[in-house]
């Protein structure tokens, strides 16, 4: 990889990748930040159904299910997940993002309350607990910020650190110290990012924004650490160069 970067092709590879996670980041910001809560703003105003909706409704209509299929396939690229039948024979399938306070006690043949909002299951009950299910609404505002955390960092220090090495390629036909810790550092970026949400799923917290801050406080940390280290090993290697 890095002989790859020390080339013009790897550096323009390498800048392309960089300015592509960047756009990434900023459409997400884009299309949720203005309006990302809408969804959750009317679910959370939807009032009871009055009668069986026949097509998806913005009321919320509770209704009786078996459930036919519990399962946890972790390591399979699936999230745990039910599968509940209604009394008309029709499957539901589901996902969750934790394991309480409802789905880790259900085994096939339980029964439970489920809530249905336009057309999704958005939530299931059973002895008196309630949680929601992954499709249920949520603050995009916060997911998407967590999503620009672990883009737009190491996006931009990658397309800046490729973008750099592309303009002086022919001073040195190797990757200077400062380039080298760069460059290792926007993957160093990328992993805190993805390495961020985990500690952070792990703590309750009582909304997405809440989750969000967490995540960017466990984000800085790491980063901070890389950032230092990076600097450590620019100074090492610079000190270690010959005087001309």
């Amino acid at each position: 990889m890095v002989r790859f970067i020390r080339s013009a092709a790897g550096a323009i590879f390498f800048l392309l990748v960089g300015l592509g996670m960047v756009a990434g980041a900023v459409g997400a910001l884009v299309a949720y930040l203005p309006d990302g809560v809408r969804d959750l703003r009317a679910y959370e105003a939807a009032t009871p159904c009055r009668t069986v909706p026949i097509e998806p409704a913005d009321c919320l209509w509770k209704q009786e299910f078996t459930v036919t299929e519990v399962d946890d396939p972790r390591g399979r690229g699936r999230g745990r997940y039910t599968i509940l039948t209604d009394a008309d024979g029709d499957r539901w399938r589901s996902t969750y993002g934790d394991t309480v306070p409802v789905w880790g006690g259900l085994a096939e043949g339980d029964r439970v309350t489920g809530t249905i909002w336009r057309g999704t299951l958005t939530e299931i009950s059973k002895g008196g607990a309630t949680q929601s299910t992954s499709e249920a609404p949520a603050d995009m505002r916060a997911r998407s910020a967590v999503l620009a955390l672990i883009l737009l960092p190491s996006g931009l220090s990658l397309a800046i650190v490729s973008g750099w090495r592309f303009a002086r390629r022919r001073a040195s036909p190797t990757l200077t110290p400062g380039q080298s810790a760069s460059f290792w550092l926007s993957f160093g970026l990328l992993m805190a990012g993805l390495i961020s949400p985990i500690p952070a799923a792990l703590l309750p917290y009582g909304s997405e924004l809440g989750h969000a801050g967490f995540t960017a406080l466990v984000w800085l940390a790491i980063a901070g650490l890389g950032a230092g280290l990076a600097r450590l090993h620019t100074v090492r290697e610079r000190n270690r160069q010959p005087v001309p």
